[in-house]
């Protein structure tokens, strides 16, 4: 998942950033995987719209997945895996310090996941280059499996968070 997701965020040319920062559509553009449990795990895909972009959404939303639909057509090869896991070994043999409140509490929901002894290094490891699993992964990368996030100013709300009271409207993906 991590591979799939250096190739989403890269910047250079003829990469998705490029391509909508070139037509002014975005301010920014960040995805990580976030991973739940063993079994289950989420890549999200955050896009900070400009105002031009705002209007442009279906078209923002088509250019993913037309990005998601080149990297599975080409695959993700063996290379930029490798590179990507060096990138990783050194964001884990150089992570900043932070508060011990901090480290336990983004440290112990990864006791659920990975063994004790790994639980410090097993968000960062890549190990074993897989095609078949990064294929499994892209596989699910699909408009039919998304949930897509509209928030700003001019959303269009229909209804009523029950606890917080936030406005919201839900709709299948067009």
């Amino acid at each position: 998942a991590i591979s799939v997701v250096f190739l989403l965020i890269f910047q250079g040319v003829g990469s998705l950033h490029a391509q909508l920062k070139a037509r002014g559509w975005i301010e920014e553009l960040s995805a990580a995987a976030v991973r739940f449990d063993a079994d289950n795990a989420l890549i999200t895909v955050s896009i900070q719209t400009s105002d031009e972009g705002w209007k442009h959404q279906d078209d923002i939303t088509r250019a993913l997945f037309d990005t998601i639909a080149l990297i599975r057509d080409k695959g993700v090869d063996a290379w930029r895996y490798q590179e990507q896991a060096e990138i990783s070994d050194l964001a884990f043999r150089f992570q900043q310090r932070q508060s011990p409140l901090t480290f336990a509490y983004t440290t112990s929901p990864a006791l659920q996941i990975y063994p004790v002894r790994d639980v410090l290094v097993a968000p960062y490891l890549m190990e074993h280059y897989d095609a078949k699993l990064i294929d499994r992964y892209l596989d699910a990368l699909r408009p039919d499996n998304l949930l897509l996030e509209v928030s700003g100013p001019k959303v269009e709300t229909d209804a009523v968070e029950k606890w917080f009271q936030v406005p919201y409207a839900q709709a299948p993906l067009k």
